[in-house]
């Protein structure tokens, strides 16, 4: 029983430590949402896919907004509610960048 009670006190001082660790802070990042990037050079075209676990109550908030990755503009295509899914478009350009984008007010300039 003697090894029992050594491993009680090892197990209570490593959660000791634990709980008197420094609180750390984390933010979240305004305007930023997490996205997957794809590209399809045999239609010279580049995407962004959003996850939208709340269908088109999720998507109705991105329908006009214009997102920023990796500073290329990238427009609203459409959506698949099967796959709880929305996309993104824009003509291929070049390299592969984070996997956040920054949302911003869609302007005349985006507009085809």
């Amino acid at each position: 029983m003697k090894i029992y009670g050594e491993l009680y006190k090892k197990v209570l001082t490593f959660y000791k430590k634990l709980i008197d660790c420094p609180q750390m802070n984390a933010t979240i990042a305004p305007n930023e949402i997490a996205v997957r990037y794809s590209s399809r050079p045999d239609v010279n075209r580049e995407f962004l896919t959003i996850d939208c676990p709340n269908d088109w109550d999720d998507v109705k908030k991105l329908t006009k907004k214009v997102l920023i990755y990796d500073g290329r503009r990238f427009i609203f295509t459409g959506w698949n509610s099967d796959r709880h899914e929305c996309f993104f478009a824009r003509s291929l350009s070049f390299g592969l960048g984070s996997q956040t984008a920054k949302i911003v007010a869609r302007t005349k300039k985006d507009r085809v």
